[in-house]
């Protein structure tokens, strides 16, 4: 940690924010890491899984390097939409100053998890499937993103943030729920019952939820449109439980 420290100013700001992560249950590193490196912020951005994690893992309890978090000056909408406090709403309200159609369905999904209103209700039970699937579902493609000047393209994996509010229909809210991943990433066809991270407030409902689905993306620099052009599935089991 110490050696660390010590090369605060040699670090890229990727590097940094890697040892940052690195140090996240040890607040009194971080901050003094964040006083040499005032732009410290902005490198968690690319670092989200970790950071989830650890408000997941804390989420619970106090803990100094969340209170630092919560108090930095400029903090990237993921990262304030974990956060999850209703004070950010009009931060992230500003960041949709020219934000495109994709952009601007990402910070209503913060701003949600902050507070900000819910529009859309689903009815989610054994009598209700999921029957949402965007144009990039496979095994269709979404031909706005294909370049048309290449024939290549890379396959990998792309975050999803999902937020909302679970409740019963008589609007009660459940003292613990349950996120299950019942598939793979990778469009391997695997089944699986793996317990994910999740963040819940048992008071108003509202979760966090960090997953990640395959994404296959052009090579070509003439695509219409940005992002993937073929996109896999998240199938999550989601459990509740309501004492007394």
């Amino acid at each position: 940690m110490d050696a660390l420290l010590s090369r605060a100013e040699q670090l890229t700001e990727e590097e940094a924010g890697i040892v940052t992560i690195s140090l996240l249950d040890s607040p009194e590193a971080v901050i003094s890491l964040a006083k040499r490196r005032p732009n410290l912020i902005r490198s968690l951005e690319r670092c989200v899984t970790r950071v989830y994690w650890f408000l997941c893992e804390h989420q619970s309890d106090s803990h100094r390097t969340r209170e630092w978090l919560a108090s930095a000056e400029s903090l990237p909408a993921n990262i304030m939409g974990m956060l999850r406090e209703p004070r950010f709403v009009k931060e992230i309200v500003k960041l949709e100053a020219g934000a495109d159609s994709h952009r601007e369905t990402f910070l209503a999904a913060c701003k949600r998890a902050c507070g900000d209103k819910t529009d859309l209700v689903i009815d989610v039970d054994a009598d209700h499937p999921v029957s949402f699937r965007p144009a990039s579902a496979w095994p269709n493609s979404d031909e706005r993103r294909v370049s048309r000047s290449s024939n290549e393209h890379g396959d990998g994996l792309t975050y999803v943030m999902v937020t909302g509010e679970i409740g019963g229909q008589d609007g009660s809210h459940s003292d613990r729920v349950t996120f299950c991943r019942t598939n793979d990433s990778m469009l391997l066809g695997t089944e699986q019952d793996s317990a994910e991270p999740v963040l819940y407030d048992q008071q108003s409902g509202r979760f966090v939820f960090l997953t990640t689905v395959f994404a296959a993306s052009s090579e070509g620099k003439d695509q219409p449109e940005s992002g993937p052009y073929q996109t896999g599935s998240a199938e999550i089991r989601i459990g509740a439980t309501r004492h007394g």
